[in-house]
């Protein structure tokens, strides 16, 4: 797939029949380079003004999401009459926790207002949270896809350095459904919708909306986030407006990184001398978080 998308950019490119060797190198070249590298995002940020391997990287990329988006549990085929999101499968993923927590007290009546006191900053490129809260409230409070969409417009979800494409209720337009199976052209289209690193900056109005969240959020909650020195960057947002309250899981990172991690996060997100509450759980999983700190999380 990623071949044919080549052979159409190379096309395109010259407007004759195209040559992909120079594009087939970069390929073996990224391919060589990944046991050196911790993510492919900071190889492509490595060569960011070589061409080839910017395009080569972000196909590998979106095709590679696709394929996962397919692979998940929370795909299902909507072109299948019927079918729909197995929340059984899911039952003990984060999602699940995440909404009992989100969706107590709150009744079919009031559901408009479920969104109001929760964002979304997603640092990776998969539509998987999109995907699933727009089925779990249509499940949950019986109603329509229509319906559902109007509500999850008042969520606020923002990815920084971009995504895989929308999915058919975020738009009127070229809509690229959950695991969709790519075809070149969409793969060539959705590639370009890929930022690296410094790519990013460029998008003022997504980083200063990215911004005003930090400074508003009264807690924060990290879930499987690696804190790359380029994201916490990123996050850092000015002077907060209330008290915050941090929580994180840690799996996998030693006790002294983890005091570098609660150094930075005091740095990112609050100005002050004294450190903030921070809750970095080398011990919880995504999923554990929401179970330890339901309470907490709800107030």
């Amino acid at each position: 797939m990623i071949a044919r998308a080549l052979r159409e950019h190379v096309r395109g490119e010259d407007g004759g029949g195209g040559d992909i060797y120079g594009y087939q190198q970069s390929g073996w070249f990224i391919r060589d380079a990944m046991p050196q590298v911790s993510s492919i995002d900071s190889f492509i940020e490595a060569h960011q003004d070589n061409e080839r391997v910017k395009l080569c990287g972000k196909l590998a990329i979106v095709q590679s999401i696709l394929v996962a988006e397919q692979n998940s549990l929370l795909f299902f085929d909507d072109r299948n009459r019927g079918a729909k999101l197995d929340f059984e499968r899911i039952n003990k993923t984060w999602y699940s926790n995440f909404f009992r927590m989100l969706a107590a007290g709150c009744t079919r009546d009031n559901c408009r207002n479920l969104f109001n006191n929760v964002s979304f900053v997603i640092f990776n490129y998969d539509r998987c949270v999109e995907h699933f809260l727009f089925n779990a409230v249509q499940n949950y409070y019986d109603i329509e896809p229509g319906e559902a969409a109007i509500l999850m417009r008042v969520l606020r979800i923002i990815h920084p350095y971009g995504s895989v494409g929308t999915i058919p209720w975020q738009t009127d337009g070229n809509p690229f459904p959950f695991g969709s199976v790519s075809r070149p052209g969409d793969l060539l289209s959705h590639a370009s919708e890929i930022k690296t690193y410094s790519e990013r900056i460029e998008d003022v109005e997504a980083i200063t909306s990215l911004h005003r969240l930090f400074i508003d959020a009264e807690k924060i909650v990290f879930l499987g986030f690696a804190f790359h020195d380029e994201n916490m960057e990123l996050m850092k947002s000015g002077a907060p407006n209330v008290l915050r309250h941090v929580f994180a899981t840690a799996r996998g990172i030693s006790e002294s990184d983890r005091e570098v991690i609660r150094e930075q996060i005091s740095d990112v997100f609050d100005k002050k001398v004294n450190k903030i509450p921070t809750q970095l759980r080398q011990d919880l999983k995504c999923h554990q978080i929401f179970d330890e700190y339901s309470r907490t999380l709800s107030q």
